[in-house]
This record gives C-alpha cells, sequence and structure tokens, in this order.
C-alpha cells in the first residue's frame, strides 16, 4: 500500500526558464553564425509543487547570416508516372502469353499452362490446344480449346496504360519506365564495364568489332537475312551481367547458350537485353537458356527452338512476338506482344517462382524506375538549400494517390500551391511544375456542378475524370484567380527525358502556352543531365543567387518562435512569458497557444515580440528588452524507460522521499527562430540555439 500511495504523489513539477540576453552585431564580411556557450544556473531544492528555476543565461555577440532566405518555391511533381507503389492486381507479365491485339496459333497440340490474353481476335489452328488456366479475348476463330475458363465479364481495356501510347495522349507508361530504366543503366555502365551500349551509327564502335563478350562468345556487326545487324555469336555460352542496350536490330545465336550470371552489375537483381529494332534469338542447338530476358522496343522478337527449353521473358511493345521451332519445345515465362505468332506444338508455362510479374514490379517499382525523378529530387534538395522549398504532387487530386491513379488534374496541384504561397511574406515566390501528361481531370465546388470550378483554398472538391479541354481550362483558371502576385510559374515537360532514345515524342507545350506559361518559362530538358543540379537550363539559377546584406542601420523583429525538444517524460502543463531586464522582478503573461508533437517538441510563437526594438549602439544592434519564457513542466517517473530517457540517472530514496541525480538536456534541445526585417522591407531568417544543459534535481517529497 505505502509503494501505491508513494507512485500516486510522487510527481515533480519544474519550471524551466530561459534568458535570452542578446547583443546582436551585423558583420556583412562574415558570414559565421556564432553561439556562446549557455550558462547553467540551477535552482535551490524544493517541496512537491514547488518549483526549480532552471536559467539559461546567453550573452555575446550573435552576427546575422548574410544570405536572406526570402525566396519561397513550391515544386508540383505530377505523380501519376511516378509509381513507387507495388500495384496489387494483374498486369500482363501475370499472364503466360499476352497480346494486345491477335494472336495466330498454328499446330496440334499447344499447351498452355498460365492466363492466357489477347484483347482482339484468337484465330486458332490447333484443334488440340490445352488451356489450363484462363483465357481472354474479343473473339475466338476455330476449334476451341479443349479445356480452360473463358472469361467474358472483364474490360479488355484495362492494361492498356501499361504500354506506350502511339499519341502519347496520357503520357509515360509503366512499360516506358521499364525501358528508361534499362536504357539509363546500361548508359551508367557502359565505358566503366565495357560496352554496355552499342549503337549501329557510332563508326568507331563498329569500326572496333569484333569484341569478345566472354569465354567463346563474340559480337559482330554484319549482314543477316538481308539487313545489318549486331550479332552475339561464338561456341561458347553468352553469360549477361547487366543491361545491355543495342540501337539496331540484334541476333544471338551462341551452340552452349545464354543465360544470366550470378552477380548482376549495376545494382539489379536481373538484367534485360533490349534492342530498338527486331530481336531474333537462334536456340535451336543451345544447351540452356535461362534467366533471359529479351525486349524490342520498336520491332519483332522472333525465338526459334527445337525440344529444348526457354526461360526468361520476351516483350514485343510495338511487334510481334513469334514462336518457331520443332513441336514440344517449352517456353516457360512471360511472353508479350502486339501480335502474337505460334507455328508449332509448343508448350507454354508461367513459372510459380521467380514470376516475371514480380520481377517487372521490383525494377519498374522499387529498383531504380523512374530514375528521372532522382534527378528531380537532386534538383529540389539543391534548391532547398537556398529557398524555403515544398513539395506538392498531383495525380486526380493534389496530395493524394490512389493505387494505379493514373490521372493528371495539374488545376487541383496549382490551386494548392498557391494556398501554400498565400501566407508567405517572401518577396520572390515560385511554382516550378514536373509533369509529363495532358492535363485529364478538373475540380469542382460541387458534386452537381461541373461548370463551378474549385480555384482557392485547400479544400478537397470534387473531382472529375476523363475530360482534357476542361482541365487544361481549370489550370489556367486557377493561374488566372491567384496569379495577383506576379508569381513565376515554370513548366518543365518531362516527355522527353521519360522517353529517352525514342524520337519524335510528342511535348506539352500547346498545354502550357494554353494555361498561360510564357515561352521563356517552358523547359523541355532532353536528359537526366539537364535536370540533375542544374538550374540554368531550367531557368532556376535566380532561386540560387545571394544578396549581399547591408551594414544595417536598424532592424524590426517580424516575428519569433520558439522550439524546444523535451524528454517524453516532460508534460508541459503551461508556457510564460515576460520582457524586461529582471528575471526576479518580471511579471510573466500565459502564452495561449502552443503545439506539442509525438516527439515532444514544443513550439509556439512569442506574443508581442515586435514590440522589441533592436537599437544602434557601438556598432551593434542590441535587443531593447531580454526575453523571459518558462515552461511549467509536470514530470511523470512511472513512465517507463528507453535508452534516451534522461530520467536514467534519477534516483528514489525512501528515508526521506527525495529525488536526486541530474537530467541532461542534449545540445540543440532549444532554439528560437527569429524573422526579422530591414527598411526596405526585405525578410531575414536566423536561429538562436541553445547548448547543452545539466538540470540538478535534489526534490525532497512531502507525502502528507
Amino acid at each position: 500500500m505505502k509503494t501505491i500511495f508513494l507512485k500516486r504523489f510522487t510527481c515533480l513539477f519544474i519550471v524551466i526558464s530561459i534568458l535570452f540576453s542578446f547583443n546582436i552585431l551585423v558583420n556583412a564580411l562574415d558570414e559565421e553564425f556564432i553561439i556562446f556557450d549557455s550558462e547553467v544556473i540551477p535552482g535551490a531544492p524544493t517541496v512537491l509543487g514547488g518549483s526549480t528555476n532552471i536559467t539559461y543565461k546567453q550573452s555575446g555577440k550573435i552576427d546575422i547570416p548574410l544570405e536572406p532566405t526570402n525566396k519561397d518555391v513550391v515544386f508540383l511533381i505530377d505523380s501519376s508516372f511516378n509509381l513507387k507503389e507495388v500495384p496489387i492486381g494483374d498486369g500482363p507479365f501475370d499472364h503466360v502469353l499476352f497480346s494486345r491485339n491477335n494472336t495466330d496459333i498454328i499446330g496440334y497440340g499447344t499447351t498452355v499452362d498460365g492466363k492466357f490474353f489477347s484483347k482482339k481476335t484468337v484465330n486458332n489452328g490447333d484443334s488440340n490446344i490445352q488451356i489450363n488456366s484462363t483465357y481472354e479475348c474479343e473473339d475466338w476463330n476455330g476449334q476451341p480449346p479443349k479445356n480452360g475458363t473463358r472469361v467474358t465479364d472483364e474490360d479488355l481495356n484495362r492494361f492498356d496504360h501499361w504500354f506506350p501510347d502511339e499519341e502519347n495522349q496520357y503520357g509515360v507508361s509503366e512499360i516506358d519506365m521499364l525501358m528508361t530504366s534499362i536504357t539509363n543503366n546500361a548508359s551508367r555502365l557502359d565505358g566503366l564495364h565495357g560496352f554496355r551500349v552499342f549503337d549501329k551509327d557510332d563508326q568507331e564502335l563498329i569500326n572496333s568489332l569484333p569484341i569478345n563478350l566472354n569465354g567463346g562468345v563474340q559480337l559482330y556487326y554484319e549482314e543477316w537475312n538481308g539487313e545489318k545487324c549486331f550479332m552475339i555469336k561464338g561456341a561458347g555460352t553468352f553469360v549477361i551481367d547487366s543491361d545491355m542496350y543495342f540501337i539496331g536490330n540484334l541476333v544471338i545465336s551462341t551452340r552452349d547458350g545464354v543465360r544470366q550470371a550470378p552477380e548482376l552489375l549495376g545494382g539489379i537483381k536481373d538484367a534485360f537485353i533490349m534492342a530498338t529494332g527486331n530481336v531474333t534469338l537462334q536456340g535451336q542447338e543451345m544447351k540452356e537458356i535461362d534467366d533471359v530476358n529479351l525486349i524490342s522496343a520498336n520491332g519483332n522478337i522472333c525465338i526459334q527452338l527445337e525440344k529444348n527449353q526457354f526461360k526468361g521473358m520476351a516483350l514485343a511493345p510495338k511487334g510481334k512476338m513469334e514462336f518457331q521451332g520443332q513441336g514440344g519445345a517449352e517456353f516457360i515465362g512471360s511472353f508479350i506482344g502486339k501480335d502474337l505468332s505460334i507455328k508449332n506444338d509448343f508448350i507454354f508455362k508461367y513459372p510459380e517462382d521467380d514470376k516475371p510479374s514480380d520481377i517487372i514490379k521490383k525494377r519498374i517499382f522499387t529498383e531504380s524506375a523512374p530514375l528521372v525523378l532522382e534527378s528531380v529530387n537532386n534538383l529540389i534538395n539543391d534548391v532547398s538549400e537556398y529557398t524555403n522549398s515544398t513539395t506538392i504532387t498531383f495525380a486526380t487530386r493534389a496530395n493524394h494517390r490512389e493505387e494505379n491513379d493514373l490521372n493528371v488534374n495539374l488545376g487541383d496541384g496549382l490551386r494548392h500551391a498557391y494556398h501554400h504561397l498565400s501566407s508567405s511574406t517572401s518577396l520572390s515566390k515560385n511554382i516550378v511544375i514536373f509533369t509529363a501528361k495532358t492535363p485529364n481531370t478538373y475540380t469542382t465546388v460541387s458534386a452537381t456542378n461541373n461548370d463551378e470550378f474549385l480555384l482557392t483554398g485547400n479544400a478537397q472538391g470534387y473531382q472529375i475524370p476523363d475530360d482534357a479541354d476542361k482541365a487544361i481550362e481549370y489550370a489556367k483558371k486557377v493561374i488566372e484567380h491567384n496569379n495577383t502576385e506576379n508569381i513565376q510559374v515554370i513548366f518543365v515537360d518531362l516527355t522527353e527525358a521519360l522517353n529517352a532514345g525514342e524520337e519524335e515524342v510528342p511535348d506539352l507545350y500547346n498545354v502550357a502556352n494554353s494555361i498561360g506559361i510564357s515561352a521563356g518559362n517552358y523547359k523541355r530538358p532532353k536528359t537526366l543531365n539537364e535536370i540533375d543540379f542544374n538550374l540554368d537550363s531550367l531557368n532556376l539559377s535566380p532561386l540560387k543567387e545571394t544578396t549581399v546584406a547591408p551594414v544595417f542601420e536598424s532592424l524590426t523583429i517580424n516575428s519569433a518562435t520558439f522550439e524546444a525538444q523535451l524528454p517524453l517524460n516532460f508534460v508541459v502543463t503551461g508556457v510564460q512569458y515576460g520582457f524586461g531586464n529582471d528575471l526576479d522582478n518580471e511579471d510573466y503573461l500565459d502564452v495561449n497557444s502552443f503545439e506539442i508533437t509525438d516527439e515532444n517538441t514544443i513550439t509556439f510563437n512569442i506574443p508581442n515580440a515586435s514590440s522589441i526594438d533592436l537599437l544602434k549602439e557601438d556598432g551593434s544592434l542590441k535587443l531593447s528588452k531580454s526575453i523571459f519564457l518558462k515552461l511549467l513542466v509536470k514530470v511523470n517517473p512511472d513512465k517507463p524507460d528507453d535508452p534516451d530517457n534522461p530520467f536514467e540517472n534519477i534516483r528514489w530514496n525512501n528515508d526521506p522521499p527525495t529525488i536526486t541525480g541530474t537530467i541532461n538536456l542534449p545540445s540543440d534541445h532549444a532554439k528560437i527562430n527569429y524573422v526579422v526585417k530591414d527598411e526596405s522591407h526585405t525578410l531575414y531568417n536566423f536561429t538562436q540555439i541553445f547548448e547543452d544543459a545539466d538540470i540538478e534535481v535534489n526534490h525532497l517529497i512531502d507525502l502528507n
């Protein structure tokens, strides 16, 4: 019973008093921000309900930084192509056979163990075909399969967003992202580990061929079936140790086979061989074809086997995926084309382990895609060193993203950006848009009126998709309505950077022009290098310019914000402040509003801080009054200990009941953030940080 009584009443109340006595010296030649060490004055022991005055006395010279942070920028990022989350549900690579168009089958005993999708028509010339899973198509011509379940209640257009759109209406697709990842990764490795990019128009490269790839395997450039091709051939096994990118046609014809190396270069888990033209694998004599992933960006893929086995993937999003060779050959993996052509009794199996869908999702959504966003992030981090910056994303609406959300509501992103800047007092305000798609979604005030745009604030509103004209008009209206303060809006068109190596990719200039972006503020980087840390190419270099502060005649406090990280055992019950020169005789007033985070960080604006003058004295600017702050803190010793708990050194004595020990508040535990302005009302920020403080505790507990 005594123990319970003790725990119930042993609550320690501490008052933290912080004394700031500043001499502010402006030195136009010295950018260093000098902080003098704190002097900690512990109070006398007190009984329960009393307080210990913990006084911080700070004095000395403080140099105001010469670089003003009077620029604000909002980075507005189209997240519809930034599918970092791994999507749930079917995709093309969940199928063993997938056609965006038609499928032709010739044979007598084709077996399909896995899902089969053909968006348009299946022309079946195999009366004994077996499908041991589901199949989908618009039309099936010929003998139906002996078994299998035909799915008829799904939307056959549901996979379209995975593939490059020939009109680029919706911008970057998942397949675009995969191919961009491969080309960029190969380009990074090229020259570091031998050739990884092979261009038919690179005469120096062509003149150096043949070159040895690995034991018994060489790369040639020669004529094959009437056209010039890169050819990988030889008596050995072609071992793939990284992504490889061929600009032109490619033929692989080695005697012993093709396989992936156990360890790959470039930080990837699975390598791809990609060509812009046709890809042919002559595997009739190969002993092994294991973990081989082939892509033809613009042409056809043909795999020729005898009674051997192919394990891997093949993707021809704009061409034909063709299977040739002797009946009985096995294709294990995922095989995707605009059209499929099966020319014998082959066996197609979807693997149970190392599923293609998992490999693709990791490659696109986790490992390296899209690389362009890494460059965008580098740029943002660089600019953030010189500005007050914020990032807002948008898809169907701003700062919110549902899974596989491919809509683009640029206007909603702009609305949120303008709302954020509306409270800024900076002289320079900027919005930088990064996007790769035409807007197709807009926001209205109500669900019943599709013509009443929501133009201001940060309310959710109602989103209306699938109307590009209205979406563009909405973005234009948001700019017109809000851009009263001459806020600069820069439009960065990522279509070309995201489609590296592609020719004649449509741009978004007309979109930018339609919403009111000037020609000078429309930027279309061609490569990652034009984004990565490159302020000049995107018209952002003015954000990095600094203004040397004058030798001030006077400064005025605009606002002052106190912030402190407190131990988790401290519970703040109140905050008080006062101005003057004598801590003991000062009357304190309550701070009516303060915020505390889950990490027990307290912040509040110091009331009436602007009433303090900064007076010129002996070449320095000094505060006319000191600022006193008290944090009324209740300490709960019954809270669970943790490694960072400052109460680990506190001891409880029973006779007499006493708390003794030391509480350490670490460096940077408290600071004041000042905003001051000069005669021209230019705003400057600077921070006063307080160093370590040890609080000596010796409290007698009154159990009565």
